[in-house]
């Protein structure tokens, strides 16, 4: 009985063990090196960052090979090659003058065109070749010359991807000697790398770059008249890539940057070579190095670019860059949390990519953020994502609240369980943003100006407002104080100002949007409401709003002239205005100053109400003149019986008072440095943002 009962027991564990080893390797392996995909350069409907030709250099160097691993090519430290997209483009002109074709070069760039050059042999002498665009159809390349006709003046022909096969070889030199052959009889040929499969050819010579199949007959039937020696076939490889040579004019013969053109449904990936130094991959175009290899390919016909890498090492650059290295470790670590769970529920949201490198997703600048305390708390909590009932959050968080987070109805319009409003200790930009004067000018002119650059003085004015000396030449008066506002004016050195009010800098926790007057509120909304707003407007703003609030007290409804301004979602207003008022910082944490809506109160007691009545205005000046007020200018300052000051305006004019940067639902940076800093570990700040329901939980 007891043998019996030993043989259950272990056919038990045996079962359990076998029911467990699967999970256990699941998880394990989900933990060990999970790879995530940064798109660099991408066009999407959404996102719009790419660019014609991208550079890349590695420390090591690096390898080049197709999407089944075969190798094409490789290239030592430090070396630049440059890859572009082999689709339509125009020839400009052939010159075998060096100092032309850069000045063509130049033409190009200053009219908002690419320009490529490069060598090409003609009867055994170099000549510079400039083209120009890239077009993914025949359409849209004539499109491109057209364009370039009519802005430039210059002409050019249209080059496609139509080419003959001119010969396979094993050896490099040997095919260059082809390539050369066809140049120098005047016709157009490539020198084009095969990934190498085995003992397969590695060099392949391309004939032609023809726009069209009728084009493609015409340079056969002319090419064989010219070299009945060499055979053309046509064209079966789909896989290759061109290498050309960009010259240093003026800096040595056969000096250049490989070049490498690759077609349509092609993929390159460039891995790099481990050495003394980190493996890893420098993208000129970005000013950042990079961990992981890269992957280049076309998608909706331009350049994209795909960074390929280790999640966590992944999680070292953009908790570098969406914190700070020498930030509190428990935030970090929150950080580090946050952002891969961010990143994992993306899912394949490009298409080719997991993510994108800006803050449409998460900001990411490579190794360049790093630093040795966030590497270690992305490693402490390395696999960990935060879940609510057993699925992943939506992991959003913002870089500051302005002291409350959002719910998710002011943001989206409806709730989410675990994004609803908490307090918020933001205020650390307040505390160290500088300080800035509103300022008058004798002239009328109101505006404000770094406090560095004016020195206060003992006098005052006939209501107590203290005068002020600048102290700089030609100093930027603005329309609102931090550099991102409009420049509206200079100030000379001893210009004497007086002093209306001292305001902090705009930063994350509170700043000020504007002005804007109405018909620039007009056409903003116009423009970006679209289909929207079911009614345009169509005359200029004269009234402007807040008509209700969410529960943290976020903007949900705005009125202007009497009307809704309609927006899909509450957070729309962000972008909204962002587009019209003249601040860095944006958040739906405002309220509107309605510079031009004032009351007068005249003689006999009547009050007069603005902007609604038109009764011209006046002001009693010295010795009873009654004039206008600030005759220079659209704002002038009212002083009531309780000694309060405020600026208005003649016109209609609007600002937004505003709190926090961002959308403001789930965790703030600057509250989780806070936090952190009076003693709060990582798990309680997430809980603190995210409700005591969420769990920290493995990758799986």
């Amino acid at each position: 009985m007891r043998i019996r009962k030993w043989i259950v027991i272990l056919i038990v564990l045996a079962l359990l063990i076998t029911m467990i080893l699967p999970f256990l390797s699941a998880g394990a392996q989900g933990k060990e090196n999970p790879t995530i995909r940064v798109a660099l350069f991408l066009d999407t409907t959404i996102y719009h960052n790419t660019k014609e030709t991208v550079t890349l250099t590695g420390a090591n160097g690096f390898t080049l090979k197709d999407s089944s691993g075969f190798a094409i090519a490789s290239h030592s430290p430090g070396e630049e090659v440059r890859f572009s997209p082999y689709l339509y483009r125009i020839l400009v002109k052939e010159t075998g003058n060096a100092g032309e074709a850069q000045n063509l070069v130049q033409r190009l760039e200053q009219a908002g065109f690419s320009a490529q050059l490069m060598t090409v042999t003609r009867r055994g002498n170099p000549v510079y070749r400039v083209e120009t665009g890239q077009a993914n159809s025949l359409s849209s390349a004539q499109s491109l010359l057209a364009n370039l006709q009519g802005q430039t003046g210059l002409s050019g022909e249209i080059l496609g991807m139509n080419a003959w096969e001119a010969g396979l070889f094993a050896k490099e030199a040997e095919a260059l000697a082809r390539v050369k052959a066809i140049q120098d009889a005047g016709f157009d040929a490539h020198l084009a790398l095969l990934p190498k499969n085995g003992s397969d050819p590695s060099f392949m010579v391309l004939a032609g770059n023809e726009g069209t199949e009728a084009e493609l007959v015409s340079y056969s039937q002319e090419f064989t008249a010219s070299l009945p020696g060499i055979t053309l076939t046509p064209l079966t490889h789909k896989n290759y890539v061109i290498k050309e040579t960009d010259p240093f004019i003026g800096e040595g013969e056969g000096a250049g940057i490989a070049h490498y053109y690759y077609p349509s449904g092609m993929k390159i990936i460039a891995e790099p070579i481990a050495g003394d130094s980190l493996a890893a991959l420098t993208v000129e175009e970005k000013g950042n190095t990079y961990r992981g290899r890269m992957e280049f390919s076309v998608s909706n016909g331009r350049l994209a670019l795909v960074n390929e890498l280790p999640l966590e090492e992944y999680l070292y650059g953009v908790v570098g860059a969406e914190m700070s290295t020498g930030w509190p470790m428990e935030a970090l670590k929150a950080q580090a949390v946050i952002a891969r769970t961010f990143a994992v529920g993306r899912g394949n949201k490009w298409g080719i990519a997991n993510v994108v490198d800006s803050t449409l997703d998460q900001a990411y600048y490579g190794i360049k953020r790093e630093g040795t305390d966030i590497i270690q708390a992305v490693n402490e909590t390395s696999g960990l994502v935060l879940t609510y009932e057993g699925k992943m959050i939506e992991a959003l968080y913002s870089s500051n609240t302005g002291g409350m987070t959002a719910d998710g109805s002011e943001v989206w319009g409806n709730p989410v369980p675990y994004l609803r409003p908490v307090s918020s200790p933001d205020t650390l930009p307040l505390q160290k943003a500088a300080t800035w004067y509103r300022i008058a000018r004798e002239n009328g002119q109101i505006g404000y100006v770094h406090s560095d650059y004016i020195t206060s003085t003992e006098e005052k004015n006939r209501i107590d407002l203290p005068y002020g000396v600048v102290n700089t030449d030609s100093l930027n008066f603005r329309s609102g104080p931090g550099t991102s506002h409009d420049v509206i004016g200079k100030l000379t050195y001893g210009e004497y100002v007086t002093i209306l009010e001292t305001v902090k800098e705009d930063n994350a926790y509170s700043w000020i949007g504007g002005p804007a007057d109405g018909i620039e509120l007009m056409n903003a909304f116009n423009g970006s409401l679209g289909s929207a707003q079911s009614m345009p407007f169509t005359q200029p703003i004269t009234s402007l709003s807040v008509m209700a609030k969410g529960p943290s007290g976020r903007v949900i409804q705005v009125m202007a002239n009497g009307l809704p301004v309609q927006v899909k979602y509450p957070d729309s207003y962000r972008s909204l205005f962002r587009n019209v008022m003249d601040s860095r910082y944006d958040s739906t944490k405002f309220e509107i100053e309605e510079m031009g809506r004032y009351t007068i109160l005249g003689a006999g007691g009547k009050k007069v109400a603005y902007p609604e009545e038109s009764h011209p205005l006046t002001a009693i000046g010295a010795g009873g003149n009654m004039a206008e007020p600030n005759r220079s200018g659209d704002q002038f300052i009212l002083y009531n019986k309780e000694k309060e000051l405020r600026v208005v305006s003649k016109e209609p004019l609007f600002r937004l008072r505003g709190y926090g940067y961002g959308h403001g639902l789930g965790l703030s940076q600057y509250g989780a440095k806070a936090l952190a800093e009076q003693g709060n570990d990582y798990l309680e700040i997430l809980k603190h943002y995210y409700t005591d329901q969420v769990v920290l939980s493995p990758l799986r």
